[in-house]
């Protein structure tokens, strides 16, 4: 999801609401190139899903509900079930956080995500 023409990032504060609950987030969300990211393992966890950072590859693995989905660093695509798509934006270290665009969320665990631009607020159901 783009953002409009923001240039102080750092400033601003982003709400995530996971099923209408406020979710506390200690590594928080931000926008980077004007897409809204989220990190990656806290922000999988809150929504049930187990997620596994392997150091060595740079690679995320996550599971949830027999789902499994595989994501690199520096990398756009997005491995669902052994299918490959393409998020656009690729998984990004920030802070050495693995941080990922509202699309891995909605492609992979759930398709009801919206962003309210206006409010600086994710809500995931």
């Amino acid at each position: 999801t783009r953002v409009g023409q923001i240039t102080d990032y750092d400033k601003l504060t982003i709400e995530v609401y996971t099923n209408g609950t406020k979710a506390e987030m200690s590594d928080q969300p931000t926008i980077k190139d004007g897409i809204v990211m989220l990190p990656v393992k806290e922000t999988f966890e809150k929504l049930g899903a187990k997620v596994n950072w392997d150091e060595e590859t740079q690679a995320v693995t996550i599971e949830k509900d027999g789902n499994y989905i595989y994501m690199l660093r520096d990398n756009k695509g997005i491995m669902i079930n052994g299918e490959i798509y393409d998020l656009g934006y690729p998984m990004t270290m920030i802070e050495d956080v693995a941080y990922v665009s509202l699309t891995a969320i909605e492609m992979s665990i759930t398709q009801n995500v919206t962003w309210n631009g206006e409010q600086y607020r994710i809500d995931i159901n």
